[in-house]
């Protein structure tokens, strides 16, 4: 027996028709809207940027990490996703010096490396090591950021074809790790050093008695630890990515040579861009620099505190005892930089110094005075 009047079958079919049309109509606002709810624009460029330190977790854990953080954020947001940025940390590219070669080969866009690396495509960025150069971080970037900065760049874009894009610190100075307390050159008479294998780091530290050894850095842990090396030399908080604190006994505030970490860019690329986006670019690896620069005056001090907490005794020289370490290796690494730039370049280096030595000490007493 049928349960439904003539009534209830037209209502039910003007409900089937309602429920239908309805369905239709939202799945015609769906494809209507589909253009702007999931396909973004693709962009039209893409810069590659691998680097060395570890992928960025909860917090910033290096300068390389923030530099190319920052970077990629400002790109991307002032080109309004036009160029894409993609970071490639933990040597996922290949090593420093991998990525460089690849950046000026154009196999990738761009990549961050330090000094003691960089040296070897060119040899002019050797100056900015030169022990004892520089008497603090402040004076260091005034130079680097200012004219002698910008010539140098210039030298190195065209000897490179690469462009440098900011001067990023890599943690600041460099220390003394030790199994003995180093207080003068003399504590250091044969006392086999981990040393990269630089040559201007290599001649310094013979120049102040030490024996030298080139042990790579992912071993250095195990040799200190078994007594093949009794010394080693990096960054303070460098030393805390592989543990030294676990197998050292004493850090010796040096500060013999200063350590960059510089965006580079392939400049090919660079100039191929609209210049709306060089500017964009540069500007935000501007910015970038001045985030990363801060987090590595808190890094450096932080890593201190740290190696205190752990036990290890931390030693400051103070200026003679720094002037005795300086004597003895600033000549030999001067003379091989001298022979390997000319020495136009170390006196132009060695002026852009005093000039901003001068203008810093000029500006603080203004501010004093008032």
């Amino acid at each position: 027996m049928n349960r439904f009047t003539s009534k209830t079958r037209k209502e039910i079919a003007m409900r089937k028709k309602h429920i239908i049309f309805l369905f239709v109509s939202i799945v015609a606002c769906i494809f209507m809207l589909q253009p702007t709810l999931s396909i973004a624009k693709a962009p039209t460029y893409t810069i590659k940027l691998g680097h060395h330190s570890v992928d960025f977790d909860k917090y910033p854990t290096d300068p390389p990490v923030v530099n190319s953080l920052v970077f990629k954020r400002i790109v991307e947001a002032d080109t309004d996703g036009d160029i894409e940025v993609k970071v490639y940390p933990n040597f996922k590219l290949g090593d420093t010096r991998e990525m460089t070669e690849a950046t000026q080969m154009g196999a990738i866009q761009a990549t961050i490396n330090y000094t003691s690396v960089f040296t070897i495509f060119s040899k002019k960025i050797a100056l900015l090591q030169i022990p004892y150069i520089f008497p603090n971080a402040e004076v260091a970037m005034r130079v680097l950021r200012g004219p002698f900065g910008e010539e140098l760049a210039e030298a190195v874009r065209a000897e490179t074809g690469i462009r440098i894009l900011n001067w990023c610190e890599g943690v600041g100075f460099r220390q003394f790790y030790s199994k003995k307390p180093i207080f003068t050159p003399a504590d250091m008479k044969g006392m086999k050093f981990r040393v990269p294998e630089n040559k201007g780091l290599l001649l310094m530290f013979r120049g102040m008695g030490a024996g030298v050894v080139t042990i790579p850095w992912s071993e250095l842990y195990t040799a200190m630890q078994t007594g093949v090396a009794e010394g080693a030399e990096t960054e303070s908080s460098s030393g805390l990515v592989i543990k030294l604190n676990e197998v050292i006994n004493y850090l010796t505030i040096s500060n013999h040579a200063y350590n960059i970490q510089p965006l580079l860019m392939n400049d090919a690329f660079y100039k191929k861009l609209p210049e709306k986006y060089q500017y964009i670019i540069q500007k935000a690896a501007d910015q970038s620099d001045r985030a990363a620069n801060g987090y590595s005056r808190v890094a450096d001090y932080g890593a201190i505190q740290q190696y205190l907490n752990a036990g290890v005794k931390v030693n400051y020289l103070t200026e003679d005892q720094k002037n005795q370490f300086k004597a003895l290796a600033q000549p030999p690494y001067l003379k091989w930089v001298t022979e390997e730039v000319g020495k136009e370049w170390i006196d132009k280096f060695m002026k852009a110094i005093e000039v901003e030595k001068a203008a810093w000490d000029k500006e603080i007493k203004e501010k004093i005075s008032k």
